[in-house]
C-alpha cells in the first residue's frame, strides 16, 4: 500500500510541475505572456500582422488597418472594406465570431492587407495591452497582429 501512495504522489508533484512549467512558458516565447487590458472604447491601427509563414510583417501604413471594440462589437476598416465581428473577453482570453467583410474591389496592397488582417482576426485566442500598443496571440501563443493606438 506504501508503494502505491508513494506511487501516487510522485504522479502528482510530476503533474504539478509539468502544469507550473507550462503555465510559466507563457506565450510560446514571445516577450510578454498575455494578460489582457482595457481594449474597448479606444481606436487601434495595425502595425505588424503575421504572414502565412508566421513571420511578423510591417502593416503599410498606407492602408487603413483598424479596429474599434464596443459593447460586443469590433467593427472598422480593411483596406478599403469596412468589417464588423462579435467579440467576448474573458481575462487574457479573446474571442472573435461572426467576423463580417465588405466585398469592395481593392487595388493589390489594400487587397493583401485586408486578407490578411481578416484571416487573423478570427484565429485570436489571447491578447495583451501595454500602453498604447495591443498585441493578439492564436492558440499557440504566436503573435499574429500588433497594434498600436490612434
Amino acid at each position: 500500500m506504501k508503494i502505491v501512495r508513494s506511487i501516487v504522489m510522485v504522479a502528482f508533484t510530476l503533474s504539478l510541475a509539468l502544469v507550473a512549467a507550462a503555465c510559466s512558458s507563457g506565450s510560446g516565447g514571445n516577450a510578454a505572456a498575455p494578460k489582457g487590458g482595457a481594449i474597448e472604447s479606444r481606436d487601434w491601427q495595425v502595425r505588424q500582422y503575421a504572414e502565412a509563414t508566421g513571420t511578423m510583417k510591417e502593416a503599410f501604413l498606407t492602408v487603413p488597418l483598424y479596429a474599434r471594440f464596443e459593447a460586443g462589437t469590433v467593427s472598422g476598416t480593411a483596406g478599403c472594406s469596412q468589417f464588423s465581428a462579435s467579440f467576448a473577453i474573458d481575462g487574457a482570453k479573446l474571442t472573435v465570431t461572426g467576423l463580417q467583410v465588405g466585398t469592395e474591389v481593392c487595388d493589390s496592397y489594400a487587397t493583401g492587407g485586408r486578407d490578411t488582417y481578416m484571416a487573423a482576426l478570427p484565429l485570436t485566442a489571447t491578447f495583451n495591452v501595454a500602453d498604447t500598443e495591443m498585441t493578439f496571440y492564436d492558440k499557440d501563443g504566436r503573435a499574429i497582429l500588433q497594434f498600436k493606438e490612434k
